[in-house]
């Protein structure tokens, strides 16, 4: 709701979420019909303070094997099946839209099983500062990165972490 209220509301807008707080992710987080995760659609700083945003992207082996996913799970030759899939965290900006003038600052958040932290159009950006992402699959479409920029998306990291992520491209 409260990406949503930054939506309606021009100009800058701070979120802050409750220190150590974990929100889980694998609801339907959707802030636009049928959309792969929350809109920004005006800039909006977002202030972690330490908390974690955890999904639900899970697999199983067919095997019983514990090796590390290395392949596709949705590919019947990988000997994985896909036991949980959850959305991109956010979609900044729009297709075919000026972007110019939005960004979203991501500040001392945790971000665990998501198939994507943030996909930035045409024209946006984002900053993620003090950020951990952990496990970041696309395991439904196996081919979205951690951080996705289109054309002249502007995206900056400082001090970032990422860890156990795999773009299967």
């Amino acid at each position: 709701q409260a990406v949503r209220d930054a939506n309606n509301n021009p100009g800058t807008d701070v979120i802050e979420i409750s220190p150590g707080l974990i929100l889980d992710a694998s609801c339907d987080m959707g802030t636009l019909p049928d959309d792969p995760g929350l809109f920004i659609l005006e800039s909006v700083v977002i202030r972690g303070q330490g908390s974690t945003v955890h999904g639900s992207n899970a697999y199983i082996s067919v095997s019983g094997n514990l090796n590390e996913l290395d392949s596709c799970p949705n590919s019947s030759s990988s000997g994985y099946i896909p036991a949980g899939i959850s959305r991109g965290l956010f979609q900044v900006g729009q297709r075919n839209a000026d972007n110019s003038g939005i960004e979203l600052i991501i500040e001392d958040l945790k971000i665990k099983q998501l198939s994507q932290v943030a996909g930035v159009r045409d024209g946006a950006k984002v900053t993620l500062r003090n950020v951990e992402a952990i496990d970041i699959r696309d395991l439904q479409y196996c081919t979205r990165s951690v951080v996705q920029a289109f054309n002249d998306a502007d995206v900056t990291l400082e001090n970032v972490t990422i860890s156990k992520s795999t773009d299967f491209k």
